[in-house]
């Protein structure tokens, strides 16, 4: 009689984020070690900061208008609560 599998132990999902594996030489490794501990963050928390505050700047041409046009475009009546917007 066969042997029933055993149950697998561990988390059955990820529980965070994409790991995105990111190269620095040593001289970018010096100057983000140096900003991140200066705005008193972890390194992880001052990139993803980093990144995504450059990708809103781009997107959003760092302003909220713009932004709000575009969300607000994609909706048929034009209209979204405060809420919605944050989304």
């Amino acid at each position: 009689m066969p042997k029933p599998n055993p149950k697998k132990i561990g988390r059955p999902t990820p529980a965070k984020g994409k790991i995105v594996p990111v190269r620095l030489d040593s001289d970018d490794d010096k100057i983000v070690t140096a900003a991140a501990k200066a705005g008193d963050r972890t390194l992880s928390a001052w990139i993803r900061h980093t990144l995504r505050t450059e990708a809103e700047l781009q997107i959003f041409d760092g302003t909220l208008h713009k932004a709000m046009r575009i969300i607000l475009s994609e909706r048929e009546s034009y209209s979204a609560t405060t809420q919605q917007l944050r989304a």
